[in-house]
């Protein structure tokens, strides 16, 4: 039998990616969305680690930044946002 971990209870990264997809509207898909989207999960990793080590390893202030950047692209009609964004606003205001 599969345990399913409690959100809190996953590595950093998956909750990081798992907040990224929330925001964009992309959890709880059926399989053919992410096939039809090209969207793959381990492609992200990469950068919600690099998120978390700008923070330093503070998922709150990470997932905290996340938020603000989908808030930033809604309010600028930019759809085409990811976590790279949430690095690069860091590293150019430093919000």
């Amino acid at each position: 039998m599969k345990k399913i971990l409690e959100e809190k209870d996953k590595p950093p990264t998956s909750q990081i990616v798992n907040h990224f997809f929330v925001l964009k509207g992309w959890n709880d898909k059926e399989k053919a969305f992410y096939i039809e989207n090209e969207i793959h999960y381990g492609r992200y990793v990469g950068p919600a680690k690099q998120l978390l080590t700008l923070y330093d390893g503070n998922i709150e202030l990470a997932k905290e930044k996340l938020d603000k950047t989908a808030k930033w692209a809604d309010d600028n009609g930019f759809d085409g946002w990811l976590i790279e964004t949430a690095i690069k606003r860091f590293l150019n205001k430093n919000e």
